[in-house]
């Protein structure tokens, strides 16, 4: 399917409706209805702009491989589909994820332990709980 199918993926991903998109790229409603069904193209000036609003290189979109939807989810989108049975995972996972993203120590603490054993993480955690003992 290729672009079509892409279109309607990203559009979807986004929590856009084929208006709100039409609307952002300045095309009328019926033009990416058309998009999406595979009886029309866009020019490459607005396949641009689709790419730009969708948040995706014109490669991307444009390729003829259908690409996989979950790759690009937004951020609000992703969050709307935790359950609550996965909340507090997610929860902490959102709650790594900013750790590493705003302390450099943290993100190279968790680079160099990928290689390690559970037995030279359980020693790297014992040394670190004794150095902030001695602190206090």
């Amino acid at each position: 399917m290729g672009f079509s199918e892409n279109l309607r993926i990203l559009r979807k991903n986004q929590g856009l409706t084929q208006k709100d998109l039409s609307d952002k790229i300045g095309v009328a409603l019926s033009t990416v209805a058309m998009w999406e069904t595979g009886s029309r193209r866009p020019g490459s000036k607005t396949a641009q702009r689709v790419a730009d609003v969708l948040g995706v290189s014109i490669d991307k979109l444009l390729q003829d491989e259908t690409i996989s939807g979950d790759e690009y989810l937004s951020e609000e989108e992703l969050y709307s589909r935790i359950t609550p049975r996965t909340r507090t995972a997610n929860h902490d996972l959102l709650e790594i994820r900013e750790v590493l993203r705003t302390r450099p120590e943290m993100k190279m603490l968790f680079s160099v332990s990928k290689g390690a054993t559970k037995s030279d993480i359980e020693r790297a955690v014992a040394i670190i709980e004794a150095l902030k003992k001695e602190r206090r």
